[in-house]
């Protein structure tokens, strides 16, 4: 596998012959990085040793582009070792695009969280591939990672004062604020205590 072809680091391919988790990170990084990896060769007796350093990752992915850039790549690599597995990778990148599309892109770091997890369970469970998207598992993956009261969202979400302006139906949508209900019955999102 030559860089120029996949642009995949070692760690990478070794992931997908292993059918471990790729970091996506890492792709990117490869994608955007002007240096070859480097290799250091020893000789020991009469075998040659060959060790590959990894690109350094220093980039993350964290929009909707960069997801496609780096799953295409992953995709490709994959199927050039595993063929069978176009229509799984298939289903699950329209899954991810129509999720992509449903979800406002200020959320769509929630969706690369909910596709990591996605990813590992996949890997770390020999029943489920990436094609089964209505599996439970993946549902609960959602509701962890992407829905407003799930675990990763409510422990990583910063405290935000609702908007004022808001629920008075007077801001102009720029503000930092949370558009949500005021009244302390409702607090939810989509309209303000002026329509509630």
């Amino acid at each position: 596998h030559s860089r120029t072809c996949y642009e995949l680091s070692s760690s990478e391919w070794n992931a997908i012959i292993q059918k471990k988790v790729c970091d996506f990170d890492a792709i990117l990084s490869s994608i955007h990085s002007p240096a070859v990896p480097k290799s250091l060769k020893e000789k020991v007796g009469a075998f040659e040793i060959k060790v590959e350093k990894d690109v350094e990752v220093t980039k993350t992915v964290t929009n909707e582009a960069q997801w496609n850039k780096a799953f295409r790549l992953f995709k490709r690599a994959t199927l050039h070792l595993f063929p069978h597995r176009d229509s799984e990778l298939a289903t699950y990148e329209n899954h991810m695009g129509d999720l992509f599309l449903s979800i406002d892109p200020s959320l769509h770091p929630r969706l690369i969280s909910y596709d990591k997890a996605v990813r590992n369970l996949v890997a770390n469970r020999g029943d489920l591939t990436l094609a089964d998207i209505n599996h439970d598992a993946f549902r609960n993956a959602f509701r962890t990672h992407i829905e407003n009261y799930g675990a990763f969202v409510v422990e990583k979400r910063p405290r935000v004062e609702i908007c004022k302006r808001f629920n008075q139906g007077i801001c102009v949508g720029t503000c930092h604020y949370a558009h949500i209900c005021s009244r302390p019955n409702c607090r939810r999102q989509g309209h303000g205590a002026h329509e509630c």
